[in-house]
């Protein structure tokens, strides 16, 4: 089996080089930022980080040699995922992943909305605030027990990355009666937002999606981008109707156990 050692944050850099230099046969690094409670395995030819998520590793590939990388693969020991978004021909990455014993568990598209051209409707919003702090644990609780959600490919955010989300003003939830009922998270980066989550049990999440989409306008986004299940005819359907379009671009998920 592949022994993982645990990254040394002093040596990022160096990480970074090799990730870039190990890229010919696959690659899905992408820029991943590299945390102290991640772990590599290192050859001449093949970086692995593993990034832990809840009991799981999410795994970014940078290689040369696609006999090396599929032994490597083979031989990771626990629950791995490996993502590979694409606007390309998938097959080869098919044929690595199913001689490394992966399987596929799902295909998302990337959607995008114009927000300048969106139309708003009136929607009466004033039972959405912004999250603070101590919303935090309750808001944590109630995606991470929600029956429809998958963390192998939903990407649900862990507490730290919640909080700090929550710290950015980019959280909203529908509070009534001192409960919270629903949320939406998002975030900025150079004026595209991205939507991460939406759930909603009060049958209101419209409410939600208006209060976010309204701060997208306020912040001169252009651009709103989420990620949704090509099997999900439900979103599909929500984010048509939001006129948002896919941009060809797909996020392939992996999972070997």
């Amino acid at each position: 089996m592949i022994r993982l050692e645990k990254i040394n944050i002093a040596k990022t850099q160096e990480y970074i080089q090799t990730i870039y230099s190990r890229r010919i046969a696959l690659f899905n690094y992408f820029g991943q930022t590299i945390e102290k409670d991640d772990k590599y395995f290192e050859t001449n030819d093949t970086f692995i980080l593993a990034k832990p998520v809840r009991d799981f590793h999410r795994i970014y590939v940078a290689s040369n040699d696609k006999k090396e990388l599929v032994e490597i693969l083979s031989n990771l020991e626990g629950t791995n995922v490996i993502n590979f978004p694409t606007k390309g021909d998938i097959r080869d990455v098919e044929a690595i992943m199913t001689e490394s014993g992966f399987e596929q568990i799902s295909v998302f598209d990337s959607f995008l909305l114009n927000v300048e051209k969106l139309e708003f409707s009136t929607v009466d919003i004033s039972t959405i605030t912004v999250a603070t702090e101590q919303d935090v644990d309750e808001i944590y609780n109630l995606y991470s027990s929600w029956k429809d959600f998958n963390p192998y490919i939903d990407w649900l955010l862990t507490h730290k990355e919640l909080k700090e989300l929550v710290g950015n003003k980019t959280v909203l939830i529908n509070k009534q009666d001192g409960k919270i009922l629903g949320t939406t998270i998002f975030s900025i980066n150079k004026k595209i937002f991205r939507w991460h989550l939406l759930i909603d049990l009060s049958g209101n999440a419209i409410k939600l999606v208006a209060a976010m989409l309204v701060i997208a306008r306020e912040n001169g986004t252009k651009f709103f981008r989420s990620w949704v299940n090509i099997l999900n005819e439900k979103s599909n359907k929500f984010n048509t109707r939001l006129g948002a379009i896919p941009d060809g671009l797909r996020d392939y998920t992996y999972i070997k156990r």
